[in-house]
């Protein structure tokens, strides 16, 4: 006997016929053949059906190795100083300004930063900080944001990371006990920074 699998979708009302009453729809579509032949038909396909799922039970699903971690260290950061040539509001975006910082490239970065609330915006012009240079660049509300500045916070509130005053823009930040060997790129959605 050879059977032919036909897709649901195809086969309308005959396929709920098969479904909900099998022994009628076949004698409907074979004639009126024995019971024996019926039942038969039935107990092989109803076998066929146990041994496709028992083989799909029995396959092992392959488990994903987990990536290598790497050390959360600050060396893998990009941390460089950065000097505000410019800070404008977000035209979109009420808690965001939009600043152009030298960090000693060939052009300014655009970076995206909420200070909005905490910082008042004469307070980071001309002002020299600390970025992160090396996060993927994200479009927050239109604009590509290029670097974070980096701040600190307290219950006091949130203030700018100041590097020491002769620090030049393109200075690069190292910590002692770190060796500095930066990512490519950092993606804060995968928390590995």
């Amino acid at each position: 006997i050879n059977f032919v699998l036909v897709e649901p979708q195809y086969c309308g009302k005959e396929y709920l016929r098969l479904k909900d009453q099998p022994l009628k729809f076949l004698q409907g579509c074979l004639g009126k053949p024995p019971w024996s032949v019926l039942k038969k038909i039935l107990e092989i396909a109803k076998q066929t059906i146990d041994e496709l799922k028992s083989e799909k039970e029995k396959k092992p699903r392959e488990q994903k190795e987990p990536a290598s971690e790497l050390p959360v260290d600050i060396g893998r950061l990009d941390l460089r100083i950065g000097k505000v040539e410019d800070v404008q509001r977000h035209p979109d975006a009420d808690s965001l300004y939009v600043l152009k910082i030298n960090c000693g490239e060939e052009k300014p970065r655009t970076v995206c930063s909420g200070l909005v609330k905490h910082i008042p915006i004469e307070e980071l012009r001309d002002r020299t900080v600390v970025l992160l240079c090396n996060l993927k660049p994200v479009k927050m509300r239109g604009i590509t944001s290029e670097a974070m500045v980096m701040c600190a916070s307290s219950d006091a509130g949130v203030e700018v990371l100041s590097p020491p005053k002769d620090c030049l823009p393109g200075d690069l930040v190292y910590c002692d006990g770190y060796t500095r060997q930066p990512d490519a790129i950092m993606n804060p959605k995968k928390k590995n920074i």
